[in-house]
Parts: C-alpha cells; sequence; structure tokens
C-alpha cells in the first residue's frame, strides 16, 4: 500500500504538542505528530493516543533510543546523524534509508511527508526530519523565537560569515528552508524573517479543545482561588544571563511578585517553564507558594477554569490567543519585546522601577469583592 503524505508536526516540549494538536485540528489534512516526550522527561502512559480525531495520529518516541537505533544500522546511520548535524543534504538513496530506519524502529513511521512543522529548527529531532523535506514551516517556540541568540563558536562565526550571514547572532527560522513562521506575535519577529511571519490563531471550538484535554489525560482543576495569580516563569537565555550582573535576578523578580501580591491579598501560585527545573526554585519553597505541575502546559489549567485566570509573567506568549480564559499581566510589555534584555538590565539596576512596574500589573487585578 502506497504511503500516505502527511502534515508532520516536530514536538519535545508539552506545549509543542498542544500546539500541534491545535494546528492539526484546524486543518483537514491527514497529520501525524511525533512527540519526544524524553525531552522533558514525559512518561508515555501520562498520554492518551485513543482519543485523537481520524485524521490525526500520535507517535510517541524516545529520542535518545531512536538515535541509537540508528547508529547501530553502521557507517550510513551515522553518516545520517552527521549529516542532520552539520545541515548537510543528502542523496535520494540515503534519505530513503533514514525512511527505511525510522520506520523499522517505529512501525507506524509508514507515511511521506507532505508539509512539515517545527518549533525550534537547531535542535537534533528537527535537524534529523529537515533532511526528509526540502521546506519546513515553523510554530513559535515561545520567547526565543523573537530575540537573537549569540554564536559563540569562533568557527561557526568564521562558516556563517563565508555563508553570508551575521557571524555573531542567528535567529529562529533563519534558515532559506524555512518558508513561513506561525507566531502569536508576526510582528515582533526579529527584522530578517519578519517577513515569514503568519499569524499562529488558536481555536476556541470546546470539540477541538476537549480533544486536547484528553490526550493529555487532563481532569484537574488549578488549587487557586478566583481572586488568585499565577506566575509564569519562563528560562533565562545564554543571551540574557550575559547582560544581566546576577544569574538570581528572575529569581529576585518572582520573590518580589509574591511579596507584593500578598500584600495586596492575593494568593499566588507558580507555573515552571517546562525546560527549567524545580530544584533550581528551592530558594521559593520558604515562601509559602503552591508550585503547578510543570509536566502539563499552562493552558490546560486555563481551559478549566470557571473564571478568568490571572496571570503574570515577565513577557512570554502564554495565554496569548486565549484571552477568554486569562488575564495576561507582563512586566515588559509586547510593545518593548524587542528590547527585552534592555529593559530587564535596566530593572535590576534601578530596583525601584521594578517594584513600580510589578505593583503596577498588580493593580490591575480586581478585588474578590468586584469580581
Amino acid at each position: 500500500m502506497k504511503a500516505l503524505n502527511k502534515d508532520t508536526y516536530i514536538c519535545s516540549t508539552v506545549r509543542h504538542l498542544l500546539f500541534s494538536l491545535y494546528k492539526a485540528q484546524d486543518s483537514n489534512n491527514q497529520a501525524v505528530i511525533v512527540f519526544f516526550y524524553d525531552f522533558q522527561s514525559i512518561e508515555p502512559q501520562q498520554l492518551d493516543v485513543t482519543q485523537l480525531p481520524d485524521n490525526i495520529s500520535l507517535i510517541l518516541v524516545n529520542r535518545k533510543s531512536l538515535v541509537k537505533h540508528i547508529k547501530k544500522s553502521g557507517l550510513i546511520g551515522r553518516f545520517i546523524l552527521f549529516c542532520s548535524l552539520r545541515g548537510i543534504s543528502i542523496s535520494n538513496s540515503t534519505m530513503s534509508k533514514l525512511v527505511n530506519l525510522l520506520h523499522s524502529y517505529d512501525s507506524n513511521f509508514n507515511f511521506t511527508i507532505n508539509n512539515l512543522f517545527l518549533f525550534n529548527d537547531n535542535n537534533k529531532m528537527s535537524r534529523l526530519f529537515r533532511l526528509l523535506n526540502q521546506s519546513y514551516s515553523m510554530i513559535e517556540d515561545g520567547m526565543g523565537n523573537y530575540i537573537e541568540h549569540k554564536v559563540e563558536s569562533t568557527p561557526k562565526q568564521v562558516l556563517r560569515y563565508l555563508q553570508g550571514k551575521r557571524p555573531k547572532y542567528y535567529v529562529f527560522g533563519e534558515k532559506d528552508q524555512c518558508k513561513e513562521i506561525f507566531a502569536i506575535h508576526p510582528d515582533n519577529l526579529p527584522k530578517s524573517i519578519i517577513h515569514k511571519g503568519e499569524k499562529l490563531i488558536l481555536s476556541k471550538d470546546k470539540v477541538v479543545v476537549d480533544t486536547i484535554k484528553a490526550c493529555f489525560r487532563f481532569k484537574g482543576i488549578p488549587g487557586f482561588s478566583d481572586n488568585g495569580l499565577i506566575i509564569a516563569t519562563q528560562p533565562v537565555f545564554t543571551e540574557i544571563k550575559d547582560k544581566l550582573i546576577s544569574d538570581k535576578f528572575f529569581l529576585t523578580i518572582y520573590k518580589t511578585i509574591i511579596s507584593l501580591s500578598k500584600e495586596r491579598g492575593i494568593t499566588p501560585v507558580l507555573k515552571l517553564h517546562p525546560l527549567e527545573e524545580r530544584r533550581d526554585y528551592e530558594s521559593l519553597d520558604n515562601e509559602g507558594i503552591e508550585f503547578l505541575s510543570s509536566k502539563l502546559p499552562l493552558e490546560l489549567y486555563l481551559l478549566s477554569t470557571s473564571e478568568k485566570t490571572n496571570i503574570i509573567t515577565i513577557n512570554s506568549s502564554v495565554g496569548i490567543g486565549m484571552e477568554e480564559y486569562c488575564n495576561v499581566y507582563s512586566l515588559i510589555p509586547d510593545t518593548k519585546v524587542s528590547d527585552y534584555i534592555e529593559v530587564l538590565s535596566e530593572y535590576e539596576i534601578y530596583r525601584d522601577n521594578l517594584q513600580e512596574a510589578i505593583s503596577t500589573q498588580l493593580s490591575k487585578i480586581k478585588p474578590l469583592s468586584t469580581q
């Protein structure tokens, strides 16, 4: 039987999976979502692959196991992995070998790629699947899409210069192979790729939402009051750390939010970004604050509340497109997101400005008696 052409989504995080489920349901195309569950240490049994629409299939893959399987094939497998890491195109015969290796690893890889959707086109699994398609589209991966990333390696800087690229910085989606970028804020993408931007829209259809909740086996409701507050954290990229005086400044921000919110009678809970480790927040244990599961997308909590949820963040795409379910308060407004690092540096030096920014956002949260 001839393999079906399918839209293919390559996911490494639960947020990737959630956005893929949204976008795949928004299309009538046959789709397959490949989720590398071990990247965030997700257990396969935490997901239910049986409740998906007929046009969508979900393949759960252990990336370390897949790489080991490819290496076992000998020189050809190692050559394929080498090419994927270096961004080198492979011949049709080598491509066929890769297809066979994927199928022998998991028989569910019985399709050909129609449209390829990636989130971070530089991670190892994205690079592997890029070998199978001449072009791809990107779906935003959060703040990483909106900032320039520093190239640390001198040889890489030289290579980029010879390729006619900016030697010291790169941005997600800069490759010619990337045709479009579906983003929450397409107008805020870096100038070099802003022409690729397309608006990412999340459906509010109940059937779509229920399907997503079923896939994550999500039945719980967050344990905070109607005037509660979710503090949504975000990872500190190297590019940001290089511009800050202290690596702990983000923790200082969250501690200040906790303190000022409690003064206003607001009960905060903390939702860690899935790429962050709980142990990095041990200093907050004495603050008496609840931690929501980092293994679930924050959006699932929003979908399960009877009232609008309050979220405060430094600036991230969390909650955007789901305004029906939440109020998002950002310390750095979207109009200044292109100056994200500069604003953070200013907050670190002028702490009164940071406190004022937090107080201003908290003042927008209506007291319980007026809700």
